[in-house]
Order: C-alpha cells, then sequence, then structure tokens
C-alpha cells in the first residue's frame, strides 16, 4: 500500500496507518563495548565468539550461530540475547555502518564491536534493519573516522535518529518478513553450494586421475583406456587482439572478454565464434577456464582454443580443461603482474575417450551448469527483492 506522508514508508502491512516516530538512541539504548578478543586468540573448540571482521565479511542480520571459537577469558563479554553490535573499526565506512543481532545467550562478544541492548521493548532486528539500511545507514557512514582504517565509536552511534512504527506489531511483521526472505536466500544458497561441491566431485571421479587411463565413474556401455595428446596438438591456441577504440559502443550487441571472465565492454565487433573456450593469459585471473556462448571480442589478455581436432568435443574438453584448472594456473609465471605462456598450455595433456563417451560426459555436465545458474538466478532475484522491500519499507 502506497505512502506519502513524510514519516510513513512508501510499502507497509495492511491495517497500519499512523505515522513513525523519531528516536534519538540515545534515549533507549544501553551502550557499552566487545572485550580483548581477535582472530590470533581463534581456536578449533571452545566457546563461540563474534569478531568484528564477521560483521563484513560474513554479515547476517540475525546471529544464530557462529562457527569461530576461543578460551574463554576472565574479563570476556557474554552476549544475554538480542544484543545489537556494530563494527568499530573496519577498511571502509559502508564495511562498518551495518548492525546484527546476537540472538543467543553465551556468545563472547570481541573486541572491536560497539554493543547495544535495547532498554524498551522495540525489536532489536527492526533496529538492525534500520541501522544497515537507507537513511540511517548513510548517517552513520559519514561519522565514520579514518584513512586507511575507519572508526566509529559509541557516541557517534547514541546521536543517530531511527524512526520506529509505535506498534510493535508492525514492526514484528517487518522483521518476520525479512527473516522469511533471509531464510529462503540462505536455502537457495545452500542448495547452489551443494550443487557445486557435487559437481566438483563428479569432475574428479569422471576423469581420469593422477596418470590412469580409465576414470573412477564411468557411464554404462563405456568400457576400454582414454588416449592421450597435447592441447597443442588437437587445437590451435590463439592470443587475442586489443580492441580498436573506434570499435567500442555502448549498444553493442556481442562482449569484449579481457581476461575470459566478466565483460569489460561492448563492442559491434568479434573476432571468435559461439561456443568458444577461453583460457586468461594475465593478471588475477591468469588461468581460469571460461566456456562462451556467445560471438566475442577476445581482448590481449585472453587465450581462445580454436580449430579443435574432430575427434574432441568441444564441450567435453571445456570440461576437462575446467577440471584441471588449479594446474593450469600453476603455469603461472611472472610475480607482479603473472601470466601463461603459450607453450605452457600447448604442453598441456589432454585425455579423452570415444565421441560418444565425450558426449555423454559434456551433456551431463551442461546439465549440472544450467541447475547451477537457476540456483544463482533465483538467489539474485531474491536479493534484489530484498533491496528493493528495504528501501521501501524504512522511513
Amino acid at each position: 500500500m502506497a505512502q506519502t506522508k513524510n514519516n510513513i514508508p512508501q510499502i507497509r502491512f495492511k491495517g497500519f496507518y499512523d505515522e513513525w516516530e523519531d528516536i534519538i538512541l540515545a534515549d533507549v539504548c544501553d551502550f557499552s563495548k566487545g572485550k580483548g578478543y581477535s582472530k590470533s586468540d581463534l581456536t578449533e573448540k571452545g566457546v563461540p565468539i563474534v569478531l568484528y571482521g564477521r560483521l563484513y565479511t560474513k554479515y547476517q542480520t540475525e546471529i544464530l550461530d557462529v562457527d569461530t571459537f576461543v578460551n574463554v577469558k576472565e574479563n570476556a563479554v557474554l552476549s544475554q540475547g538480542n544484543e545489537i553490535v556494530i563494527p568499530a573499526s573496519g577498511e571502509t565506512a559502508e564495511d562498518i555502518s551495518r548492525a546484527s543481532v546476537i540472538k543467543k545467550k553465551g556468545i563472547i562478544l570481541g573486541g572491536d564491536l560497539n554493543v547495544l541492548k535495547l532498554n524498551n521493548n522495540f525489536n532489536s532486528t527492526f533496529l538492525a534493519l534500520s541501522i544497515s539500511n537507507g537513511n540511517v545507514q548513510k548517517e552513520l557512514s559519514k561519522k565514520a573516522q579514518g584513512k586507511s582504517v575507519v572508526h566509529i565509536h559509541n557516541s557517534d552511534i547514541r546521536e543517530l535518529c531511527v524512526s520506529f512504527p509505535i506498534d510493535s506489531q508492525e514492526q514484528n511483521l517487518i522483521v518476520s518478513f525479512f527473516r522469511t526472505l533471509d531464510t529462503l536466500i540462505t536455502t537457495r544458497q545452500k542448495k547452489l553450494e551443494s550443487l557445486k561441491n557435487l559437481k566438483k566431485a563428479c569432475l574428479v571421479k569422471m576423469f581420469p586421475q593422477n596418470g590412469s587411463k580409465v576414470p573412477e565413474i564411468r557411464f554404462k556401455g563405456f568400457s576400454g583406456e582414454w588416449e592421450e595428446k597435447k592441447l597443442g596438438e588437437i587445437s590451435k591456441i590463439v592470443k587475442g587482439e586489443q580492441l580498436n577504440v573506434k570499435d567500442m559502443t555502448e549498444n553493442g550487441t556481442y562482449y569484449v572478454l579481457n581476461g575470459g571472465i566478466t565483460p569489460s565492454g561492448y563492442t559491434n565487433s568479434f573476432n571468435t565464434d559461439k561456443n568458444t573456450i577461453s583460457i586468461s593469459e594475465g593478471g588475477n585471473s591468469c588461468g581460469y577456464v571460461n566456456f562462451n556462448n556467445c560471438k566475442f571480442w577476445s581482448g590481449g589478455h585472453n587465450y581462445t582454443i580454436k580449430h579443435i581436432a574432430d575427434f574432441i568435443q568441444n564441450e567435453y574438453l571445456y570440461h576437462y580443461l575446467k577440471n584441471i584448472e588449479p594446474f593450469i594456473m600453476s603455469k603461472r609465471v611472472g610475480s607482479g603482474l603473472p601470466n601463461i605462456q603459450k607453450t605452457a598450455l600447448q604442453n598441456i595433456k589432454v585425455i579423452y575417450s570415444s565421441l560418444s563417451e565425450q558426449t555423454a560426459i559434456a551433456n551431463y555436465f551442461q546439465n549440472f551448469d544450467k541447475l547451477i545458474s537457476t540456483q544463482e538466478q533465483e538467489i539474485e532475484k531474491l536479493q534484489n527483492l530484498k533491496k528493493a522491500c528495504l528501501d521501501k519499507m524504512f522511513v
């Protein structure tokens, strides 16, 4: 339901009409700090702990369980449940302008954490959402001080003005809505991780390993040893070309792949065909193997695999090279900006079986990739929905 008043969100649940109330956090929170622990104190087992870095490397609105532990010290600060924690330091203002709620009792709150405890009946998770998004986050970011490391103090947080719906039921409905979204996103992320791990395991078991001529797992009806040739014997490896600036256009159709990972621009020209394997030649992505299902311009820091022998199936070769990607990356040379020489790629050994078996393997992993892509798209949709709702459901 759209709203237009100054202190009412654009979207809210049916049945709520009152304006939200502005509250200074100093009036509703008690403030303290975490104590005495850093990454060097972590152990494999012990008492669970939240360190400030978790809030921007593994951010969650509500922290229910943690996988980091320490041995308890005398001066340790233990959660009582529903504390709101905000990092006191970090690399950027955006990194540390976010809040999480420690839902459980007995979790140690490490050093460099600002700790807030509501002293009224407001919902702690609602406050964490408010601090981490929209105007409140922008105001908190402005208060961060420092250059290489930025800091936020409790004195900065105390001054923040947050808009609350006075009706606790509205707070709870908003929290429940975003909790459901987070659960859906987490479920999808876990499914995605499971698919990636299963694919990784299958890649190992469905290709011969450690000098063997047969794989551990094989489709029914296929037998016999696999053959071996060098990549340079079964294909032509071509280094990409620098793109002419005059060919660049915002409305172009084809990607410019520079490094073989992500588009770096657009052009109406191309120097490769569809369904081409590329390998990054230099930089941080050096050795990364990519399969491109559209025509594209292969940039100067990119190799493409062309003129593949007729006894090698194209998609099979991609999945084989993807399987040995760590080995390809081990061929890097140079220190500041690593690169891979063409001769190193040409000498990489490729093991293969009959075309029919190659096709079966390629189709199997293509289906895996479709499942993974579908999960990634669903996660992106949910994350975009959450972002849009955060923008419109808070003042």
